[in-house]
């Protein structure tokens, strides 16, 4: 059995502050407690897939090292807002 979760990025900053939106100083310690909460707790994954988005390779980065140790985030088509998730 295959199981999929899906998490959504912490915050980011404003597109009209920055139109890349990476994650603010809170997004970075919401992702980074997170983290920490799911290590702990031992949820492992195989795969850590990111739609290529700024905040969303951030999160997955900060999420990796406990929950995928050792393992490699991976950019994956298919994951943007407006995708069509029919693919998964």
């Amino acid at each position: 059995m295959m199981r999929l979760s899906v998490l959504q990025h912490a915050e980011a900053v404003p597109e009209e502050m920055d139109p890349d939106r990476p994650l603010t100083p809170w997004g970075w310690e919401q992702m980074g407690r997170l983290s920490i909460t799911l290590g702990s707790k031992g949820i492992r994954v195989h795969r850590l897939l990111h739609s290529g988005k700024t905040r969303a390779r951030q999160t997955a980065e900060i999420l990796a090292p406990k929950v995928l140790p050792g393992g490699v985030v991976e950019e994956r088509e298919g994951l943007k807002p407006k995708d069509n998730p029919d693919g998964f």
